[in-house]
Order: C-alpha cells, then structure tokens, then sequence
C-alpha cells in the first residue's frame, strides 16, 4: 500500500509556505477578496491550518491525522 503524502509530507508542506512567504501572502490576500469576513466559515482541506489561521477560519475538514494534528496547534478544529 502507498503511503498517503499528506500524512508523509507534513513538515514540507508547512515549510514550503513559510519559505515562500510572499506567495503566501498573495493567495490569502486573493482568498480575502472573495470571502465574506464575517460569519463562520469551513476550510475543506485545511491541511496544516496555514490559510485557515490567517483567514480567521477556526473549522476545517481534513483527512491527514497527521495535517489535522498541525491544524489543530493553530487552533483549528479539523474534522476528519
């Protein structure tokens, strides 16, 4: 069986982000543009929560334990 790379690649994933911080900025900022910034809102495949906790995003969906567990040290409730 195949390893899941979402469970494989957890600290590459966040680090590429905090890496390419710029790029980064730049996709939270055109997610602003589109979302309402009030009300609740779900992140489906929240991943590590990266986006979710600069969108002010505090639920997701995300079938990676190992995502959902970095999600959730940023405070995101992840439902898997």
């Amino acid at each position: 069986m195949q390893n899941n790379p979402f469970d494989t690649e957890v600290e590459e994933y966040e680090e590429w982000f905090i890496t390419n911080d710029k790029l980064l900025d730049s996709e939270v900022n055109a997610i602003k543009q589109l979302i309402p910034m009030s009300g609740n809102g779900i992140e489906i495949g929240v991943g590590t929560g990266i986006f979710a906790s600069r969108l002010g995003v505090r639920d997701g969906v995300e079938p990676s334990s190992k995502m959902a567990a970095e999600a959730a040290k940023k405070g995101i409730k992840a439902l898997m």
